[in-house]
């Protein structure tokens, strides 16, 4: 049983947790917890850091994955007096066994909460909406994470990466509208990246993408990076620039792309993976983007999947599928690249007022060249996939899934 002794005097209820023990020889030790609990749910309670901080002590020690939400709580501090008006702590911790936390996702934390986290064996870090006037805080705990390996930010929360350092951050995402960018705060952003030597995997979602935005990759030492846009696909408009810094990550080995329509772009020479989704393509732009990969001087797999539709101006045009079947053939005449996958999916329902198109909503329509393919790989995780498919207007009624392998002309 956890009782709230930290909680000043108030008109309030006494805030308790009781927690039962299967095992009563286990009663005179440290507080135990049903073995079978698997969620737990404070709503609008107010308790103390300390009391919280020793649930969340405990359920690190299971050896199964425990499901914490709060909502709407009001955790006072036992450093400084709470304010009583800070409503809207929203946290979910996901805890599994060896007393590490997979997911810790917050929403309007407060001092309270990150006294409750700090120190605590976190492995993931999911930061939403958060109030600034708490950014001491919350650096000092996100410093005490010595475990934790993956964070995302969106871009009012950036002034907290240099809490990370010397953390072993290996995946990091960020996201947002990223609007006040500037030479001198991008710099900034850029050496807080590089500060992150174990960093491998970057991903970034925003709305609109500026040039100065990509110098921020400049020389990161990534294997992986994702690029994807809200709504419709990355919007991008000065190729050149995001070309210039690609070619500045020698260790990229998987490159995965959501963009509004296609662009042509420098691909750096480490790059082993590469993941093209368009909102929409033109079969032009498809044999344009086979032409420079068959001209890869290293050996390189594709994913590509698009819709079968024209984008300009905000206007959307669709084309039939068949006009694609083309490239196909042509495909099979290159002696450099091999067809794993060419299947043209078609739409068969429409999902009524929802903003989440479900793959399941997806048919096969024909295939072509399937050796050694597998659906399962649809389900890999990767951001700007999951973004394409969610994010695919109702108004495109087919779409083309491709996988090529692409060697060497002097190989083949």
């Amino acid at each position: 049983m956890f009782t709230d002794n930290a909680r000043p005097a108030s008109s309030e209820r006494p805030f308790w947790i009781v927690l039962k023990s299967a095992d009563p020889a286990k009663c005179a030790d440290a507080p135990t917890v049903l073995p079978c609990i698997e969620h737990i749910l404070l709503n609008n309670v107010t308790c103390s850091s300390t009391t919280l901080r020793r649930l969340f002590s405990t359920l690190l020690t299971f050896n199964h994955e425990v499901y914490v939400k709060l909502k709407k709580c009001k955790i006072t501090s036992c450093i400084q007096d709470a304010d009583r008006r800070q409503y809207g702590n929203e946290v979910v911790i996901l805890t599994c066994f060896n007393n590490r936390s997979n997911m810790l996702d917050i929403k309007n934390g407060s001092p309270g909460l990150w006294e409750a986290l700090y120190g605590l064996n976190i492995k993931a870090l999911r930061l939403r909406v958060l109030n600034v006037n708490h950014a001491a805080c919350l650096s000092q705990s996100i410093s005490s994470f010595k475990h934790m390996e993956s964070i995302e930010l969106d871009d009012r929360s950036l002034g907290l990466l240099n809490a990370l350092r010397g953390l072993n951050i290996k995946s990091l995402s960020l996201s947002g509208w990223f609007e006040g960018l500037n030479v001198h705060n991008v710099e900034s952003l850029s050496q807080e990246l590089s500060s992150l030597t174990h960093l491998e995997t970057l991903s970034i979602d925003v709305h609109y993408a500026s040039p100065i935005l990509w110098k921020v990759l400049c020389g990161l030492n990534i294997k992986t990076l994702s690029l994807s846009g809200w709504f419709k696909g990355l919007y991008v408009n000065h190729v050149e620039s995001l070309s210039q810094q690609l070619s500045s990550l020698q260790r990229l080995e998987t490159l995965s792309i959501y963009m509004r329509k296609y662009i042509n772009i420098q691909l750096p020479h480490s790059l082993k993976y590469l993941n093209i989704y368009c909102y929409a393509s033109l079969p032009s732009e498809l044999r344009e983007l086979v032409d420079t990969l068959s001209g890869c001087t290293q050996t390189v797999e594709s994913k590509l999947e698009f819709g079968c539709a024209s984008f300009d101006d905000c206007r959307l045009k669709r084309i039939p599928s068949d006009e694609y079947i083309v490239i196909q053939q042509e495909l099979e005449t290159l002696k450099n690249v091999a067809v794993k996958r060419f299947r043209i999916l078609y739409r068969k329902t429409k999902i009524n007022g929802s903003d989440d198109v479900a793959e399941s909503a997806w048919y096969e329509r024909d295939a072509v060249g399937v050796d050694d393919d597998y659906w399962e790989d649809d389900n890999i995780a990767d951001n700007a996939y999951t973004c394409f498919v969610r994010k695919l207007d109702e108004g495109i009624i087919n779409r083309i899934s491709l996988r090529l392998l692409i060697t060497p002309a002097s190989n083949s």
